[in-house]
């Protein structure tokens, strides 16, 4: 959800980070079995403004109050009326 924000934040294309199919691949290559169980989706997170906000900074690395934070706050509004 925030990768199309990465950019315009950023200003240069967002490489993706291992998630999970590389983990699991770690783990057969290992010899290690595990469980994975899905939970809540992080998309329910961006119905609430501040929620939403919240969770862009986390995932685009923006500390609350600096200059990137002001410009993901502009971009949010014009995209998302409160």
């Amino acid at each position: 959800a925030a990768e199309r924000y990465w950019p315009l934040i950023h200003g240069e294309k967002r490489l993706p980070l291992p998630a999970l199919p590389e983990f699991l691949s770690l783990q057969t290559a290992r010899g290690q079995l595990c469980e994975v169980t899905r939970v809540r989706d992080h998309h329910q997170a961006l119905v609430q403004q501040d929620r939403r906000i919240s969770f862009l900074r986390q995932q685009l690395f923006i500390q609350p109050g600096g200059r990137k934070d002001k410009l993901l706050t502009r971009k949010l509004r014009r995209a998302i009326p409160v």
